[in-house]
């Protein structure tokens, strides 16, 4: 694996099956985050998940992809990490992540994505990684979100910055 360079990666994990919300999340999540991060990887999902995680996997690929070409063509930051499933790389990835004890599982219990998360991890180029999935709705001042984040990252008692879950309290 090669060297971390110094940046902010925005890395989204995305699947064909979530091709209707895509559409419409990824274009304002990238518009978001997209001036304040270094590169931007669309981390796609290639092995169709179970259940309700896989439904239309295959009807919405072709759609999928298309769209996804047309947001690369409007943006040099974007780079598609298509999840690699072959047995080298998933023990590279494993090994990043469980220190080679096993390898990680395709899906979790009930079929869902699992592996693709840490293989998006993997694929990043930059030191910090802000990480989203393709359902998260973003609001308020964006732009100062990820170079405060990866200040507060430097501290040596800092391993993850989040912002609270929910709506606002």
């Amino acid at each position: 694996m090669e060297a971390l360079q110094k940046g902010i990666s925005l890395q989204i994990n995305l699947s064909p099956a979530e091709y209707p919300l895509v559409k419409t999340m990824l274009p304002h999540q990238i518009g978001f985050f997209g001036d304040s991060v270094d590169e931007i990887v669309l981390t796609v999902e290639t092995r169709r998940s179970k259940g309700r995680f896989g439904n239309n996997f295959d009807a919405y690929r072709d759609y999928f992809y298309r769209f996804l070409a047309e947001l690369k063509a409007e943006n040099p930051k974007i780079r598609l990490a298509e999840v690699d499933y072959a047995p080298g790389v998933r023990e590279v990835v494993s090994r990043m992540f469980l220190n080679g004890n096993a390898i990680l599982p395709d899906k979790d219990y009930r079929g869902g994505p699992f592996y693709c998360y840490f293989f998006g991890l993997f694929a990043y180029r930059f030191s910090t990684a802000l990480h989203l999935d393709s359902d998260i709705i973003l609001g308020g001042n964006g732009e100062n979100w990820p170079p405060a984040a990866a200040k507060l990252l430097e501290r040596p008692d800092v391993l993850f910055v989040n912002p609270l879950a929910g709506p606002p309290t």
